[in-house]
């Protein structure tokens, strides 16, 4: 099989010649005249694997940044783009050495790149850290992201705000941990959580205001999966055969 190595971007119209169409063709698929989520879904996995493989070598510097809030569905998205052949990072646990969120603080506070010892990587998922004396929502560094990846693909995945509210005052001792770090008690953090949500949302949709096609809205409760499949193609090719919101009481 021949392939011919040209970039592909955003928006850009897939000729003949892409690797994508290569690999479609090569695995018998039709081209459509709308390469959407229904065409990709029936085309094997396989494909779908090499192509994001190919497209992590050629294009390291195109991340796919999920920029909500934990317990919105970050590990089912997580596993959806592992299973479908991109490098996913998510959450990291309780070390501060490795949660992504306190690495990416750390980074940031020492003005390296914000993805310093996190470049391997292509998906960025959960980037919540909350330990006895501190949390860190890194889904706030958005900007930071944005200005030193500007071709990645921004992923604000949401819910409804007073489901989303008690889904982490049930998620294990986040909220123990919450109130020490923020020294507050637990029949505060409601209200807290409330305001940080709609800050953060009406503020990432201000940024993006101007730069549509790098931003997707996904509600997690909403929408379905190919929204984000669709918004992620040419570039990266998703298969909903991996979609399962897991976790509903217990995702992070």
């Amino acid at each position: 099989m021949k392939i011919a190595f040209e970039p592909i971007g955003k928006g850009i119209k897939v000729g003949q010649g892409s690797v994508m169409m290569s690999l479609a063709r090569d695995w018998g698929a039709t081209a459509p005249t709308d390469m959407s989520s229904n065409y990709l879904n029936a085309i094997p996995s396989i494909p779908f694997r090499a192509v994001n493989g190919l497209q992590q070598l050629l294009n390291p510097s195109r991340k796919i940044f999920v920029i909500g809030y934990n317990k919105c569905g970050t590990r089912s998205l997580h596993i959806l783009f592992k299973r479908n052949g991109i490098r996913s990072a998510h959450w990291g646990g309780h070390d501060p050495t490795r949660n992504l969120a306190a690495i990416m603080k750390r980074n940031i506070d020492q003005q390296k790149s914000v993805l310093n010892r996190l470049e391997s990587y292509t998906a960025f998922s959960d980037l919540s850290f909350y330990s006895d004396q501190t949390w860190v929502e890194g889904c706030r560094f958005y900007k930071q992201m944005f200005t030193e990846y500007p071709e990645s693909y921004f992923i604000l995945n949401t819910r409804p705000i007073e489901s989303w509210i008690q889904s982490r005052l049930k998620h294990g001792d986040f909220r123990q941990r919450a109130t020490l770090s923020r020294g507050c008690e637990v029949g505060d953090l409601p209200a807290i959580w409330r305001r940080e949500f709609i800050d953060h949302h009406n503020e990432v949709l201000s940024f993006f205001q101007h730069k549509p096609d790098s931003l997707c809205v996904f509600d997690i409760e909403e929408d379905r999966i190919g929204k984000v499949i669709d918004f992620l193609w040419p570039v990266f090719w998703i298969s909903d055969r991996y979609w399962e919101h897991r976790g509903k009481t217990d995702d992070s």
